[in-house]
């Protein structure tokens, strides 16, 4: 049996702990599901990798840390160094072609040379990230510093803690990071980098009054290029992929050109003329429509209704033709008369009687 200085002790815990609401079933799925989704998120998961990865980096030999961190001579293959694999060991890239090459883990410095049409991605570099002799490649680099030599037609998606500098190359588009990879924002941090500095665009060319290199040397890529280009890596069993480097403000227009052309379409097309049609008695069963829709461009001949004339009418405008049309002979006739006598007046001034009929 408990005491009573036990008793007091355990009501006092109970007063000073608040009480917690009890979880939910939903709650508790949501719990289980972020566990069984994303395992290698939880902190002291993460540290336990980190430590024994250290470990076994001190067992290998010189031989061995040489192999796991040179890469060369690969072709038309994919090469991987996974989260916790180097541990800040120097790297060397050399002589790859048609391939992918994945740096996902700290390093101290890497060299890249003699790469032609592949791609590669190279995580925090707490020292500088050199690359030569590369062509048509494109190229995800995070370094404290960045130099390049003699590469041509290059794309490099770019986080640099200082100005990059450029010596020797042609057309190369820079554009800020947008990979994504787990623990990458830890990988930040131990390589004392600042994911929201970034230098990319601060390149300094050694290079930029030389006419001997070809125009031009560099271009700064768009905002729209950086973010419909991102990369993302799933890692098994090391949590969820994150970029912590910001994207540059990007708004999609895609979809509103779209609808912009829909109406200009649409108000094009040729404007309809509305007719009201006239009223004529039809049967009940025939329904009419109240207005007729004719195109403009095409020519409609429309026929006016004709009225009736009843046969007593038909006469009396008969004979009032007829009268009219006598009326006008008369009116000729008279004219004619008028205008011979007038005639007949002017040629026989000075003559006799006799003379006048003569000439007449």
């Amino acid at each position: 049996p408990k005491t009573k200085v036990e008793n007091k002790q355990e009501n006092q815990e109970k007063v000073n702990t608040p009480e917690q609401p009890p979880m939910t079933e939903e709650d508790e799925t949501d719990k289980s599901n972020n566990q069984q989704q994303n395992p290698g998120d939880d902190e002291k998961v993460i540290e336990a990798e980190e430590k024994e990865a250290r470990e076994k980096l001190k067992e290998l030999s010189r031989n061995e840390l040489r192999k796991l961190a040179m890469i060369r001579n690969i072709e038309n293959d994919k090469v991987e160094r996974l989260p916790n694999s180097l541990c800040g060991l120097d790297c060397h890239i050399e002589n790859i072609t048609n391939s992918t090459i994945h740096i996902l883990d700290v390093t101290s410095q890497i060299l890249v040379d003699h790469i032609k049409n592949s791609t590669i991605v190279i995580g925090p570099s707490s020292g500088s990230v050199f690359i030569r002799n590369c062509e048509n490649c494109k190229f995800y680099i995070a370094c404290t510093q960045f130099r390049t030599r003699d590469c041509t037609d290059c794309s490099v998606y770019l986080y640099v803690a200082t100005a990059p500098i450029i010596e020797l190359t042609h057309n190369m588009r820079i554009g800020s990071w947008n990979c994504a990879y787990p623990r990458l924002n830890r990988q930040f941090k131990e390589a004392e980098m600042d994911p929201m500095d970034n230098k990319c665009y601060e390149v300094h060319d050694f290079n930029a009054n030389d006419g001997a290199v070809p125009q031009p040397h560099w271009i700064k890529m768009d905002a729209g290029e950086i973010v419909n280009n991102q990369l993302t890596i799933d890692v098994a069993n090391k949590g969820t992929p994150i970029n912590p480097v910001p994207l540059p403000e990007y708004e999609d227009t895609t979809d509103q050109q779209e609808k912009n052309t829909d109406e200009s379409t649409t108000r094009n097309k040729p404007d309809t003329l509305i007719i009201p049609q006239e009223p004529v008695e039809i049967s009940s069963d025939t329904k009419t429509p109240s207005e007729v829709h004719i195109p403009i461009e095409e020519k409609t001949i429309i026929d006016t209704p004709v009225e009736e004339v009843h046969p007593f009418e038909e006469k009396q405008n008969e004979k009032v033709d007829e009268d009219e049309n006598k009326d006008e002979d008369e009116n000729k006739d008279e004219n004619k008369d008028e205008k011979n006598q007038d005639d007949t007046k002017v040629d026989g001034e000075g003559l006799d009687d006799d003379q006048v009929d003569l000439e007449f």
